[in-house]
C-alpha cells in the first residue's frame, strides 16, 4: 500500500508529465478562454455603444420640425440641454436607430435612464458570479462556461428586438447573468490546465483578451452605427462561443478530481497529453484527501484566517477603486467626446484608442512584474492612471482627451499585475475562493459606475468623477504597498504552511534584528572584549514548536 501512494501523482506532475507547463494544449485553452472573455468585453462595451449621443445637440443628431419655428433653431445653437425648454414637437431626432437616446426619447428628464440601462449590466454580471460561484460545486466548469453563453447570446439577441427600453432593461440584466458565469468558468479552465509556473499568469493572458475585444468591438461598432444590430452581433457571437468552442476545451481535471471523479479527471489529462502528442502519465492520480485533510476549502476558511483576512479586505478594496476607475474611463467618454462637432465617431475613437492603448499595458505589467515585482507593476500602474486621471479632470478639450485615454495603459497594467499579486496571495487550497471575493469586489465597482456617469452629466462636467476617481487610485497604490510581494516567493499549498512560513519571516524579519543589535552578548568563557562588531551579534534562536508556528 506504502509502494502505491508513493507511486501516485498530483495535477501539476501529470500535467508537467504530458507536455510541460505551457505546452500545445495548454495554449490552445488559454487561447479559446481568452476569446471567451474578448466576447464578454463585446457586451460589456454595449453601455457606450447603446447610450451614444446623450448630448444630442452636439452630435447633431435632432432637427426642429415645422412647428418648432425659429425658437427651435436659436435653442439648437446654445449647448444641451437648451432644446428641454421647448415643446416635445418642435423637435426630432433624425435617425431613431443610432442609439438607446434616439430610438426611445432619452433626453432631458428621461437622460437617467440611460445610466439606468447600463447598471442594469453591471448588477446582472454580480448577481450572475454569486449565481454561478454558487452552482461551482455541482456544474463543471466547461458545462458552466457553455451555459452561460448560451444565456447570454439568447437574451443579448432578445435586446436586440426589445420593443420598449424596460424589456432592454430586463434582457441586459440576463445579459450580465451570463457573461458573469463566462468569466468565472473560462478562468478556471485556462487556470486548471496550466502548470504550476504559469497558472498565475491566467488573469494577465485573459485580461489582454478582453482588451483586444473591446478594441475590436468599438471598431465594429463604429462601422456599424445602430444599437440594434451590435446588440445583435453580441448575442450571436456568444451563441457562436457556446457551439463551436464545446470540443475544444478539456473539462478541469482539478474540479473533477476533488469531486472524486477520479477516472473523468485521467481521461481530461490523457486528452492534454493527446494534443501534445505525449503519453499519459503511467502512474494514477493522487486522491487530494490524501494530501490534504479538507480539500473543500470556503470563503469562511479564508475570513477565519487574520493574516487572509487582512489581505482579503486590502485586495477587495482595491479591486473596488481600479474597476470602479476603469470602467468610469468608459463610460465617460461620451460625455467628454465633445470637440468634434460633425463626429458621431468621436467618441468611439476615443474607445478603440484606450483599448490600444491597453495592450501595452499589459505587456509592459508582465516585464515590470517580473523583473521588479507584482507590487511595483500594480503600484506603478495606479499611479500612472491616478495621475492622468487628476489630469483630465483639470484640463479640458484635446489635453483632457489624451490624459483619459492615456490613464487606460495605467489601469491595464494594474489590473494585470493585480491578478498575478491576487492568485499568489493565497494558498493554493484557497486560491478560488479567494478569487471569487475579489471579483465580488470588483463587480461592486462597476456597478456604481453608472452613478458617477450619471453626476458627470448633470454637472456637464467631468471634474468630480475625475479627480474622484484618480485621487482613489493614488490611495489604492498606498494600499498595494501594504500586501506582501509575491514575486519568487513560494508556493503556500496550505493555510497552515503559510503560516509556519510567515512565522519564520516575523521571526527573522529585521525589526526582530534591530532589538538585538544593541543587547551585550552572552560572555564567552575566554573573557572576551566588551564591544562586538554589528556583524558578529547572532540572532537568538527561533522556537520551532507547534505553538510558535501557529501565530
Amino acid at each position: 500500500m506504502a509502494d502505491v501512494k508513493r507511486r501516485q501523482v498530483s495535477i501539476d506532475e501529470a500535467i508537467s508529465h504530458v507536455g510541460g507547463d505551457f505546452a500545445l494544449a495548454q495554449k490552445l485553452q488559454t487561447a479559446v478562454c481568452a476569446l471567451a472573455w474578448s466576447i464578454t468585453a463585446f457586451h460589456t462595451l454595449l453601455v457606450i455603444f447603446t447610450g451614444l449621443g446623450i448630448d444630442p445637440q452636439r452630435l447633431r443628431l435632432i432637427e426642429c420640425t415645422k412647428t418648432g419655428g425659429e425658437a427651435c433653431e436659436a435653442a439648437l445653437g446654445h449647448p444641451y440641454p437648451a432644446m428641454c425648454a421647448l415643446p416635445p414637437d418642435a423637435w426630432a431626432f433624425k435617425s431613431r436607430g443610432f442609439s438607446l437616446v434616439s430610438e426611445f426619447n432619452l433626453v432631458c428628464d428621461k437622460a437617467w435612464l440611460v445610466h439606468a440601462a447600463a447598471g442594469c449590466f453591471f448588477l446582472g454580471t454580480l448577481i450572475g458570479c454569486a449565481i454561478w460561484h454558487w452552482l461551482s460545486d455541482t456544474v463543471p466548469p466547461r458545462r458552466m462556461l457553455h451555459s452561460s453563453a448560451i444565456i447570454s447570446g439568447v437574451a443579448g439577441s432578445l435586446a436586440a428586438t426589445a420593443p420598449f427600453l424596460w424589456a432592454f432593461m430586463l434582457f441586459r440584466v440576463l445579459t450580465g447573468v451570463g457573461v458573469g458565469g463566462i468569466g468565472l468558468a473560462s478562468f478556471v479552465l485556462a487556470s486548471d490546465v496550466m502548470g504550476a509556473s504559469w497558472r498565475p499568469y491566467t488573469g494577465l493572458f485573459l485580461h489582454g483578451g478582453f482588451s483586444a475585444g473591446a478594441a475590436a468591438a468599438t471598431l465594429l461598432a463604429w462601422v456599424i452605427p445602430s444599437w440594434r444590430w451590435i446588440t445583435f452581433l453580441s448575442g450571436i457571437a456568444s451563441l457562436a462561443l457556446a457551439i463551436f468552442t464545446w470540443s475544444l476545451l478539456v473539462e478541469s481535471p482539478q474540479w473533477l478530481l476533488l469531486r472524486g471523479r477520479k477516472g473523468e479527471a485521467t481521461a481530461a489529462i490523457a486528452s492534454v497529453a493527446f494534443t501534445n502528442s505525449r503519453r499519459p502519465p503511467e502512474f494514477p492520480l493522487a486522491d487530494p484527501a490524501g494530501l490534504l485533510a479538507n480539500p473543500h476549502r470556503t470563503l469562511l476558511d479564508v475570513l477565519r484566517n487574520t493574516r487572509l483576512r487582512r489581505s482579503t479586505a486590502l485586495l477587495c478594496l482595491i479591486w473596488f477603486i481600479a474597476t470602479t476607475a476603469y470602467y468610469s474611463g468608459v463610460m465617460l467618454m461620451d460625455a467628454l467626446g465633445s470637440g468634434n462637432p460633425d463626429g458621431d465617431g468621436t467618441s468611439l475613437e476615443l474607445a478603440l484608442s484606450g483599448f490600444l492603448y491597453e495592450l501595452p499595458g499589459v505587456a509592459a505589467a508582465w516585464l515590470v512584474a517580473e523583473r521588479l515585482g507584482r507590487k511595483h507593476a500594480a503600484i506603478g500602474g495606479l499611479l500612472q492612471a491616478g495621475g492622468c486621471l487628476l489630469g483630465a479632470g483639470l484640463a479640458r478639450g484635446d489635453a483632457q482627451r489624451a490624459l483619459l485615454v492615456t490613464a487606460r495603459f495605467g489601469l491595464a497594467a494594474a489590473c494585470s499585475a493585480m491578478y498575478l499579486l491576487s492568485w499568489e496571495t493565497f494558498p493554493v487550497v484557497v486560491q478560488h475562493p479567494g478569487m471569487a471575493v475579489t471579483n465580488y469586489a470588483s463587480r461592486i465597482g462597476a456597478v456604481v459606475t453608472p452613478s458617477l456617469a450619471l453626476a458627470a452629466s448633470r454637472l456637464r462636467s467631468g471634474l468630480v468623477p475625475l479627480v474622484l476617481t484618480g485621487a482613489t487610485c493614488l490611495g489604492a497604490a498606498i494600499l498595494v504597498s501594504l500586501l506582501p510581494e509575491t514575486l519568487n516567493g513560494p508556493v503556500h499549498e496550505t493555510i497552515q504552511d503559510m503560516n509556519a512560513a510567515y512565522s519564520v519571516k516575523r521571526h527573522r524579519s529585521w525589526t526582530y534584528s534591530l532589538k538585538n543589535v544593541f543587547k551585550r552578548p552572552p560572555s564567552s568563557s575566554s573573557g572576551g572584549a566588551a564591544g562586538t562588531p554589528l556583524g558578529a551579534v547572532a540572532l537568538p534562536t527561533m522556537p520551532l514548536d507547534p505553538a510558535a508556528r501557529s501565530v
